[in-house]
């Protein structure tokens, strides 16, 4: 299976008030999303982190997740310091990447991007970094989700789950995915 995930902000107490996550404490934030990593992750997945996976003590959640992480690809965020950056069990790190799964082509940041490659084409564009805060006008842009856990209350959403969540949408504001869908709307 293919994940998406973005904004956990491992060890960062601040993120539980600020985006008012429903965790008691910071301990069972981390427990959780450990878990869940643990629990949703099966080897040969492909998991593609969009930023800020973790805050302080970086290495210790890090080797929480060291395992999994063979096939984890990290798009960096503001918050993933160098350490975590450097870390030599991801599979990838990256500033932005591209892929193609099946028909459908995805960019991933961990910023949301205004415009981008083959928007018009029905690509998909996923990111985090907002943790739902940006107005609903602005985050109503066609074919573009926010996969962070403030966004989608999940660790990670599975490709199939994106996918479900972007053609409701579209279906919800009469988007035309790709130009030839236009002739038949006349």
């Amino acid at each position: 299976m293919i994940y998406f995930g973005a904004d956990l902000h491992l060890g960062h107490r601040n993120v539980i008030d600020f985006s008012d996550r429903p965790f008691s404490s910071l301990e069972d934030m981390n427990n959780f999303f450990i878990s869940e990593l643990d629990r949703i992750i099966k080897p040969g997945d492909e998991v593609y982190l969009l930023g800020d996976i973790t805050w302080k003590n970086h290495r210790y959640f890090l080797e929480k997740i060291q395992g999994k992480k063979k096939g984890i690809t990290l798009i960096k965020g503001n918050h993933d310091g160098k350490e975590t950056i450097k870390d030599k069990h991801w599979k990838e790190v990256l500033d932005y990447k591209e892929i193609k799964i099946g028909e459908t082509k995805l960019v991933l940041c961990h910023y949301p991007i205004e415009s981008w490659n083959k928007m018009r084409y029905g690509s998909i564009h996923l990111h985090g970094h907002t943790h739902n805060n940006i107005s609903n006008e602005v985050n109503k842009i066609d074919n573009r989700l926010d996969v962070g856990y403030d966004s989608t209350k999940k660790v990670l959403i599975s490709i199939d789950e994106v996918l479900n969540r972007i053609n409701n949408e579209n279906e919800n504001m009469g988007y035309c995915s790709n130009f030839d869908d236009i002739t038949s709307l006349g």
